[in-house]
């Protein structure tokens, strides 16, 4: 069975980082001690055969320490005469909206969230 490791870190390569991806976690990780967290915070949840395979495919990348990531400067400012409105992130696949039943709409159709597994796919 091929491991799936997009379901447990996201390679940022604009910015050589690694973000865990487990929902209780969500950090940025330091390129030197990837192994030590997942022993330490996901020890319960990862075995050893699966951490052991996420260290392998970091191993490959070229990663910063995460306090050397510098932030985007490029994020267009708001549109002038449109109203700046709070709304929700998908945080699979990073679509947006302002309706929230429209998020559950979408994790329902596009990730087959359901509530009673817990999933939390949504940030505001």
């Amino acid at each position: 069975m091929a491991l799936e490791i997009s379901k447990y870190v996201l390679y940022l390569e604009e910015w050589k980082a690694l973000v865990c991806l487990n929902e209780k976690c969500r950090h940025c990780l330091v390129p030197t001690s990837v192994g030590r967290h997942l022993r330490t915070h996901h020890k319960g949840c990862y075995d050893l055969q699966l951490r052991q395979g996420i260290e392998r495919y970091v191993n490959q990348l070229t990663l910063v320490n995460p306090s050397d990531v510098t932030p985007p400067m490029n994020i267009p400012p708001p549109i002038m005469g449109l109203k700046v409105l709070k709304g929700w992130q998908c945080q699979r696949c990073h679509r947006v909206g302002v309706e929230i039943n429209g998020a559950i709409v979408h994790c329902r159709a596009e990730h087959e969230w359901t509530s009673s597994k817990g999933n939390r796919l949504l940030t505001s």
